[in-house]
């Protein structure tokens, strides 16, 4: 488990904007003496700090703070139990970060301005018409660019001052600031010409990217926190003699709690009753009861098949799944080798783009230009290079990547993960519920009319969907008439709901079904489904070997003709791998592991494929994590979720991931030989408003036009 120890140091840093932010802390903490290593990981917002031995952890903390305060962040010292506080921290937080209010209101001023400027750029007007217009677009413009600069102006100002780092942001501060002082030059010498049309609109896409990409970030870190009861459900406590009801979170060390049958156990703690049976299928991946005696223990997430008794020994914020929270929490920024060189590539052209600017305006004072000319040709230089920066590729490629995995039913969390896809070397795969599928199909009682098996089928379909248990997987049609208006599950026994008719339906076993007055025709060990209050069918279940998943095992075999192959199990069964290691010597089998031990296995350049939480620490851990199937909702540290749990999704995503990056290298060559000519131009002195706005819309369509191609996601499976 990790905690917080006298050699680790936990924060949660406030103020964080961008990822800029996060490499200013991380270096500025790194030059403490003491400090052997900080991390700071920006999708949380949490730094950790590691100390050198034989050093004061208080001494260190001080400096920390001090020094982190000093750039002008906010810290918060963790503690022990900090993942029960955590979601709280951040929701104040995500209050702080880049508003809509700034979008809206430098796109609406931005807006304005290019449609006044168009009435100038026409022609035809007389010198004082378009003096006039020049003023107006001024007076519209140079607002939107100081408050869309702003944030920018902070950030970079800041990583240059403290941390010595040269970043996009201080490049668009240092264009905005340019164009705001030439436009507000020419208005005092009375001339018809402004820039604040042009580097209005700049800021506005530069701020609708930033902000999408801050959206991106606050969906995936509110993914990776987990609640097993989401509404915070009463548990029943022993106080003195008598049995009161008490919200998790009031529940201490040594208190004695009752589960009931079906429930979700909330605490890790001793069984204190005489027997009792768990399904610990979230815990170990594992779907089979396990009994227990008195004095066993027994972990939070486990689902109480028979009533029991619990003697709490850790509460919320101190159990199991709350260090695996931790972990997943604390994770550093994953990336491979091609996530390097873009990197990489960024910061070069971050550069490039200063020394261009600054050469164009070198030659202009080289050749006699006044200091406007000289000011106005670097803004220039700025403008026609800057949209088409290889830093702003990467995320408009990526929100483009996002939208179409989504509509094929894979969310995105992190655009990288599909470069680093393509660059795996050791594959490790879930076997309970991944690989292992649970094959279940519906048995009709008696005859049903057309439109009633319609029904059945739709509603089987989006429960198969919608619903984290495994049995409905097979049930899934390529298209389905939505058919549910709500629906609730209780944890190891079944689910209830309504149709938008109005409806009633329960699935689950046949007392699940009793309990709520459906009569049962016949005793049945099955699960049954009943509509209306009647009970239509059963579900026949039966577990296998699933022969997709051994074409599954095949395809990836060949897409991954060097790499190193586990299948990694909690079952403790002997020779249960036996069917996948035969196809193949690159495939190796490990069963009875725990959790942990999952994790031990994971190596670099790896990618793991799970479905429960007992994966989470394996998901964390892999260079690309990939879920699979709606098993465990909430608490997913991955890069990518494929909700539907149709294994030939992934091969479809390994095949996109490739085309991403083909795309990504031939839009920066193109991004690269355009910024080329239009810097000799630049330095030409060719470029003026008018010019310098086409170059502007011509690199933006570009980009678009190239990236674009990332919204097509066939599915091209090889």
């Amino acid at each position: 488990m990790l905690r917080q120890t006298e050699d680790k140091l936990i924060y949660f840093v406030s103020g964080m904007w961008c990822a800029t932010c996060a490499k200013s802390i991380q270096s500025s903490v790194r030059t403490i003496g003491g400090v052997r290593g900080a991390e700071v990981n920006y999708v949380s917002k949490l730094l950790t700090v590691d100390i050198e031995p034989q050093t004061l952890a208080d001494k260190v903390d001080s400096l920390v703070c001090s020094q982190v305060e000093r750039i002008g962040f906010s810290l918060k010292k963790q503690s022990d139990d900090w993942v029960e506080s955590f979601k709280k921290d951040l929701a104040g937080e995500q209050t702080q970060r880049l508003s809509w209010l700034r979008v809206g209101v430098v796109w609406f001023l931005a807006m304005w301005t290019s449609m006044i400027a168009f009435s100038g750029y026409m022609g035809g007007l007389d010198a004082s018409s378009q003096y006039l217009v020049a003023v107006v677009v001024s007076a519209f413009g140079m607002p939107a660019i100081v408050f869309g600069i702003a944030p920018y102006a902070r950030s970079g100002l800041r990583a240059l001052y403290y941390s010595h780092l040269v970043t996009m942001d201080l490049v668009i501060f240092l264009g905005g600031a340019s164009a705001t002082l030439v436009s507000l030059f020419y208005l005092f010498s009375l001339r018809p010409e402004t820039y604040a049309d042009s580097a209005a609109m700049v800021v506005a896409f530069l701020l609708l990217t930033k902000k999408i990409e801050n959206w991106v970030a606050q969906k995936m870190t509110s993914e990776i926190l987990f609640q097993i009861h989401p509404k915070s459900n009463e548990v029943e406590v022993l106080k003195g003699e008598i049995w009161k009801t008490a919200s998790p979170s009031q529940i201490r060390i040594g208190d004695l709690v009752r589960v009931a049958q079906g429930s979700t156990v909330e605490f890790d703690g001793r069984l204190e009753s005489e027997t009792a049976t768990l399904n610990n299928h979230l815990i170990s991946g594992e779907d089979k009861g396990v009994s227990l005696l008195k004095g066993d223990d027994v972990h939070a997430g486990a689902i109480a098949k028979t009533p029991l008794m619990l003697k709490v020994l850790h509460p919320l914020g101190k159990r199991r799944i709350d260090a695996w929270a931790e972990r997943a929490l604390l994770a550093s920024h994953k990336g491979g080798a091609w996530a390097r060189f873009f990197s990489r590539m960024e910061s070069f052209l971050v550069f490039a783009a200063l020394s261009g600017a600054f050469l164009v305006a070198g030659i202009q004072f080289l050749r006699g230009g006044s200091t406007t000319a000289v000011i106005e040709s670097f803004f220039i230089a700025v403008l026609v290079f800057c949209p088409c920066l290889f830093a702003s590729i990467i995320p408009l490629a990526g929100q483009m990547a996002h939208l179409a995995l989504h509509r094929r039913g894979i969310d995105l969390f992190r655009s990288n993960a599909l470069l680093d896809l393509t660059a795996v070397k050791n594959i490790y795969l879930d076997k309970t519920g991944t690989l292992e599928a649970v094959e279940s199909r519906f048995l009709p009682f008696e005859e049903e009319s057309a439109e009633m098996k319609t029904l059945i089928s739709d509603l089987l379909s989006e429960l198969s969907e919608k619903s984290t248990h495994p049995l409905l997987r097979g049930f899934r049609k390529e298209t389905f008439s939505p058919v549910i208006a709500e629906f609730h599950e209780c944890a190891g026994r079944g689910l209830q709901g309504k149709t938008f008719q109005g409806m009633e339906f329960a699935l689950g076993r046949a007392s699940f079904l009793e309990e709520r007055g459906i009569r049962v025709p016949e005793k049945s060990t099955a699960p049954l489904v009943a509509v209306g209050g009647r009970v239509l069918g059963k579900l026949l279940v039966k577990k296998k070997y699933d022969e997709s998943a051994k074409k599954f095992l095949k395809a990836l075999l060949n897409f991954f003709p060097q790499g190193h192959f586990e299948i990694l199990s909690g079952d403790p069964s002997p020779g249960v791998g036996a069917a996948y290691t035969t196809l193949s010597p690159r495939l190796h089998f490990y069963g009875n592991l725990s959790p942990e031990e999952k994790a031990l296995r994971v190596e670099d350049k790896s990618l793991f494929i799970g479905d429960g939480l007992n994966d989470v620490l394996a998901l964390s851990r892999a260079t690309v994590g990939i879920r699979l199937g709606n098993r465990v909702v909430g608490f997913a540290p991955v890069d990518v979720h494929v909700k539907l749990a149709e294994m030939g999704l992934i091969l479809d995503l390994i095949c996109y991931a490739k085309k991403f990056r083909r795309v990504l290298i031939q839009t920066a060559l193109a991004a690269l030989t355009y910024n080329g000519i239009a810097l000799s131009f630049a330095a030409l002195g060719y470029f003026r408003p008018l010019t310098a706005v086409l170059a502007m819309t011509f690199s933006f369509a570009l980009l678009l036009a190239s990236s674009t191609r990332l919204l097509s996601f066939k599915g091209e499976k090889t």
